[in-house]
């Protein structure tokens, strides 16, 4: 049965995001060997001194038991025997990054204080489509400048993937006309090919009617796969059109 699944994102000059991925569903297996880690789960916002859980994914979605993670100020734990690991944030406020230990790549979390957790905040929803904002600090006000904000709709076959099959992954762009720049990333090479290349970067054909980018994926093997698309730059050339 196929699977829709709805991602928000905001495209201004430079657009880019954390990826929706599509994981086809398949029984329980084995826990991940350690060098399977590829997933870091960070929360984006932890309290200075307070408890906080992180967990470790291998690329077919499995909790990663006895992973090393390294923290941007020299800490480092590993995770227990469910993949997920507790750690006490950080006292100084600010960013800090969390990456796997033999892995390329970072997740960032924003450390907050106590009085900075509680404070009230305030949230507006937004059609997908252009909009104005303004921002303004201390009586201070910045030029208003505009926003477009973009809804990616993924539809796609859900189930395990075989081998040999082809399989059309297909993004649907709403709230814009403009062709947009996407990248997909195949995050299980051994389970399938993504056609085109890895990463592959493919405009979206544009259209009032219907903004569309279609990525084909096919099975190398029976199992499940992982394909994380996201907007990204269109300063580079795309590889497909």
């Amino acid at each position: 049965m196929a699977a829709r699944r709805k991602f928000f994102f905001v495209a201004w000059w430079i657009a880019s995001g954390l990826a929706p991925a599509l994981v086809a569903q398949q029984s329980p297996l084995a826990p991940a060997r350690p060098t399977a880690a590829r997933i870091l789960l960070l929360p984006r916002r932890i309290v200075s001194g307070e408890r906080a859980t992180l967990a470790v994914l291998d690329v077919n979605g499995r909790l990663a038991p006895g992973v090393t993670i390294r923290f941007s100020n020299g800490d480092h734990l590993s995770t227990d025997a469910t993949g997920r690991a507790l750690f006490v944030a950080p006292l100084n406020p600010g960013v800090i990054f969390g990456s796997i230990e033999g892995r390329p790549g970072r997740v960032s979390s924003m450390i907050l204080t106590p009085t900075e957790a509680s404070a009230p905040s305030m949230e507006t929803e937004l059609e997908p489509g252009p909009a104005k904002l303004t921002v303004s600090c201390a009586k201070r006000d910045a030029p208003e400048f505009s926003v477009v904000f973009v809804e990616l709709e993924l539809a796609a076959d859900a189930s395990p993937l075989r081998r040999g099959e082809h399989r059309t992954l297909t993004v649907r762009v709403h709230g814009t006309s403009e062709k947009i720049s996407l990248e997909a990333r195949n995050l299980a090479p051994d389970v399938a090919e993504l056609e085109g290349g890895n990463p592959l970067r493919r405009l979206s054909s544009g259209g009032d009617q219907e903004n569309v980018a279609p990525f084909e994926v096919v099975g190398k093997k029976n199992g499940t796969f992982l394909i994380s698309i996201r907007l990204v730059s269109a300063l580079g050339r795309p590889e497909g059109h």
